[in-house]
C-alpha cells in the first residue's frame, strides 16, 4: 500500500545518505523519489511510470533527497506546467509576445509623466492570458530565457521606431534577466541592444536584484559596456533580496525601484516602520547619486 512503499522509498533515501568511499575520498549522493500506485485491475505500465516520473520532479523541485507520493494535483500541475513550456515555444516561433507598458511619473510638483516601464504580456491561443509569474520561471527551468529576451529587445525597438515615426520620444524601460547578461552569445549585449534600436538616451535597462546576487565575470562585463555605451541600469524589486547594498557599491547602477511591498506596507498594519523604511532607501539613494522610483 502507499504506506508500505513510502516507508520503503525512505530506506532508500538513508542509504544513500551514507557516504561512499571511492579513491581515498569520501562521496555523497542524494536522491530524489517518486512514488506512484496502481489504482485497480488492468492499469497501464506507462502511464503508472509517468506518474511515477512527475512525482520524482517535485521531489527534485522541494529540494532533492526526498519522496513524493504521486496525487491527481501533482498531476495537474506537470500538465500546466508542460502546457505552459509548449506556449513559450509556440509564442518564440510565431512571434506572439506582446509588450504593455507602465507609465512612470514624477509626483514632486503635480503629476508628470516621464517614461514607461515595457513589461511583456503572453496570450497564448490555447492557454489564454499567462501571468509571466507563471511563464518565467518555465522559461527559466527550460533555458528560453535568453531567447525570451532577445524578443523583448526586438518588440521594444520596434515600439520605439514606431513612436519615432509619430514624433513622440519617451524614455523607456526595459526588463532583462540578469542571466541573460551571461549567457552564451552575449558576450556585448549592448551591440545587441543597438541594433535593434534601442537609444541608449532612451532607454533603461532593468534587472532583478536578487538575479545580482553573485555577479560573474562577463555580467561584470556586460553591465560595464551597457554604462559605457550609455544606458542606465535600474535595479528591480529592491530590497527584496540579500545583495542590496552590495549590488550598488559593486555595480554600475544609476536607477533603484522600491518594491512594491515596501509602498503596499503605507497602509498596512505598521505605516510607521513602513514609512521609515521608505525614508532611509530615499536618504541613501540621493547621495549615491541614483534616482529612486516607487512601484
Amino acid at each position: 500500500d502507499a504506506l508500505a512503499a513510502e516507508s520503503r522509498s525512505w530506506d532508500i533515501v538513508r542509504a544513500f545518505a551514507r557516504p561512499m568511499r571511492l579513491q581515498r575520498r569520501q562521496c555523497f549522493l542524494t536522491v530524489s523519489i517518486g512514488v506512484a500506485l496502481q489504482e485497480g485491475p488492468g492499469g497501464c505500465a506507462e502511464a503508472l511510470l509517468r506518474a511515477a516520473d512527475m512525482a520524482m520532479h517535485q521531489s527534485k523541485a522541494r529540494g532533492r533527497n526526498t519522496v513524493t507520493l504521486f496525487s491527481p494535483e501533482i498531476g495537474a500541475q506537470f500538465e500546466r506546467r508542460t502546457a505552459v513550456a509548449q506556449a513559450l515555444h509556440r509564442a518564440l516561433e510565431e512571434g506572439s509576445f506582446e509588450l504593455h507598458l507602465q507609465p512612470k511619473f514624477d509626483v514632486r510638483e503635480g503629476i508628470r509623466l516621464i517614461g514607461a516601464e515595457a513589461l511583456l504580456r503572453l496570450t497564448d491561443a490555447e492557454l489564454g492570458p499567462i501571468s509571466p509569474a507563471e511563464f518565467i520561471p518555465v522559461a527559466e527551468v527550460d533555458g528560453l530565457v535568453a531567447a525570451i529576451d532577445l524578443e523583448v529587445m526586438r518588440l521594444a525597438g520596434t515600439m520605439l521606431a514606431d513612436w519615432a515615426a509619430r514624433g513622440i520620444r519617451l524614455p523607456l524601460a526595459v526588463n532583462i534577466n540578469a542571466t541573460t547578461l551571461d549567457a552564451p552569445g552575449h558576450a556585448d549585449l549592448a551591440a545587441r541592444l543597438l541594433r535593434v534600436g534601442l537609444d541608449p538616451e532612451q532607454v533603461t535597462v532593468e534587472l532583478t536584484e536578487t538575479g545580482l546576487a553573485a555577479p560573474g565575470l562577463r555580467q561584470r562585463r556586460n553591465l560595464e559596456r551597457l554604462r559605457d555605451v550609455g544606458y542606465k541600469i535600474a535595479i528591480d524589486d529592491f530590497g527584496t533580496g540579500q545583495s542590496a547594498l552590495g549590488v550598488l557599491q559593486s555595480l554600475p547602477v544609476a536607477e533603484i525601484k522600491i518594491d512594491r511591498s515596501f509602498v503596499r506596507g503605507l497602509e498596512g498594519p505598521e505605516p510607521g516602520r513602513a514609512g521609515a523604511l521608505m525614508r532611509a532607501i530615499l536618504a541613501m539613494a540621493g547621495p549615491l547619486g541614483l534616482r529612486a522610483i516607487a512601484e
